[in-house]
């Protein structure tokens, strides 16, 4: 995953509200890698192998 730039970076802090220290920021920063390919792992689409083999329905009455 390529690095984002810094200042499109300080504009998602920005966005935020946060008030961070610089090392925070490059904490953040040095993070966002690793954050990105997680959403992209956890938001494409799944194989229909991938679903549960069970699923609960409560009885009624």
């Amino acid at each position: 995953m390529s690095e984002i730039d810094p200042a499109a970076f300080d504009a998602l802090i920005a966005q935020t509200g946060l008030t961070l220290t610089p090392a925070q920021t490059a904490t953040l920063r040095a993070a966002y890698p690793k954050l990105q390919a997680m959403i992209a792992r956890v938001t494409e689409p799944l194989p229909r192998e991938a679903e549960p083999a069970l699923i609960f329905e409560a009885e009624i009455g």
